[in-house]
């Protein structure tokens, strides 16, 4: 049922490559969280013990050797079955999800919030069932969407991390454009804090997404924009193509930016390389390169953009997606308040 579901959303939802994955993982992490044999979900026996195993108070988590404690609200005095016997014993038992109740989602997702997710990671893994139960009632394989009822997480309940001006500035001035590896660099940063792209989109970059005013990208599920790009960003683009690219890209290799192997960059790749630029940059702040699209909005929003300008640019289906920065920027004004007014 996972390996039809995952078909399904990649090709009739057209969700991206990455939103798959991540479902596909979530899914597989849940079944590991009921034991069901190989993640196999095969076709019921309808057996009454299996049912009544799988009763919250007595519901294990375990695969293979591995187990993991039951979260207290979940165990009972009064069953004598050990997490181990019933782990084994589902572990060789043919199985749907039509035995799965909400209150053993809410166990798994309290299993989590217990391990310490975020709740970004537990929203997107709800977020997975909730859409695979959509599916399997659709489908006839069960009679209710047993998680219909549950509500996401809070999210953004802490304010995400943005750079300075200062602190942006000094993170740009880090590669060395006079390499290949450093102007390679250079206009990845000028182009994910200029256009504010989703790392994604970057390493999806090819030469021809460049134009002298805008970039085409393709974003989330397959949709393409035309995001502005500016003078500095294109100035250091323009820079690694004319003297370093070709030096590194294998032959007819059309993406813009390529590793010392000549192989389009990945997510990995940029990550470490605006870890190891924000160290030498002595940016004592916890930062990724999505910090830089946060850093993009919040400073256009503290310039006057309009909201509307910004959800474009940045590629988001809804408006309240971008609505969360005037949260930020509200912030830093209360904080600039704090420190600046006299009368504080």
């Amino acid at each position: 049922m996972i390996q039809d579901f995952i078909s399904y959303i990649a090709s009739e939802r057209g969700l991206s490559k990455n939103t798959v994955s991540a479902y596909e993982r979530d899914l597989k992490a849940f079944a590991a969280f009921l034991n069901v044999d190989d993640f196999n979900l095969k076709t019921a026996v309808g057996d009454a013990n299996l049912t009544q195993s799988l009763e919250p108070e007595s519901f294990a988590v375990g695969r293979s050797n591995t187990l993991w404690e039951c979260p207290a609200p979940l165990q009972s005095d009064s069953n004598s079955r050990s997490c181990a016997n019933l782990a084994s014993r589902t572990a060789v038992s043919r199985f749907n999800f039509s035995f799965v109740k909400v209150e053993h989602i809410v166990s798994y997702l309290g299993l989590l919030k217990a391990k310490g997710y975020a709740s970004a990671s537990i929203s997107r893994k709800l977020m997975a069932m909730k859409t695979f139960f959509k599916f399997l009632l659709r489908e006839g394989h069960v009679d209710r969407n047993v998680a219909f009822y549950l509500q996401t997480p809070a999210l953004w309940s802490l304010i995400p991390e943005i750079l300075t001006m200062d602190e942006m500035q000094r993170l740009l001035n880090q590669p060395n454009p006079e390499t290949a590896q450093g102007a390679r660099d250079k206009a990845i940063l000028e182009v994910l804090y200029g256009s504010g792209l989703r790392v994604s989109e970057v390493c999806s970059l090819d030469i021809q997404s460049v134009s002298d005013t805008f970039i085409k990208v393709m974003g989330k599920g397959g949709k393409e924009r035309v995001v502005p790009i500016g003078e500095v960003a294109l100035h250091a683009i323009d820079h690694y193509l004319i003297y370093f690219r070709d030096q590194k890209a294998k032959k007819n290799m059309p993406a813009l930016f390529v590793t010392s192997l000549g192989k389009r960059i990945d997510r990995i790749s940029i990550w470490k390389m605006v870890k190891r630029c924000a160290a030498t940059a002595a940016i004592n702040k916890n930062i990724s390169p999505h910090t830089m699209r946060h850093t993009f909005a919040t400073h256009l929003l503290d310039h006057g953009a309009d909201l509307r300008v910004i959800q474009e640019m940045l590629g988001h289906s809804s408006i309240s997606s971008t609505d969360r920065y005037t949260q930020v920027s509200c912030v830093r004004l209360q904080q600039a308040f704090k420190q600046c007014h006299q009368r504080y």
